[in-house]
């Protein structure tokens, strides 16, 4: 994809690195190279396109972080369902979430009581 026109440039036979190595070459115009990490296309363009950047499209970079983030949280899928304990002002003590009175607002993340 071309940025400034936003026109597609061309389509590769297919998804091998010696393919995707011999189209920069052929277009020493290239200053950025936009993929999805794939070794075929680091490879690629590193042998092809030396004086490009390389940078990950913002659709990976998302996808993979929720699949991290979906990782994460499966592992801690039991500890997440414990009630959370939240720390009152007034004496420094805990108290189990759903026994806090409302009017102390939203919690943070360590179970405090955020400002208002």
């Amino acid at each position: 994809m071309d940025t400034n026109t936003h026109r597609l440039m061309d389509v590769l036979a297919d998804r091998t690195a010696h393919t995707f190595t011999a189209w920069p070459r052929e277009h020493s115009e290239v200053r950025i190279v936009c993929g999805d990490r794939a070794g075929s296309f680091l490879d690629g363009a590193g042998h092809g396109a030396p004086q490009a950047r390389q940078v990950a499209d913002v659709w990976h970079l998302l996808h993979n972080l929720a699949e991290a983030v979906e990782r994460v949280v499966g592992r801690h899928r039991a500890e997440l369902r414990e009630p959370i304990a939240v720390r009152t002002d007034q004496d420094n003590t805990c108290l189990p979430a759903d026994t806090v009175p409302t009017a102390l607002g939203e919690l943070d993340v360590d179970g405090g009581v955020r400002g208002p």
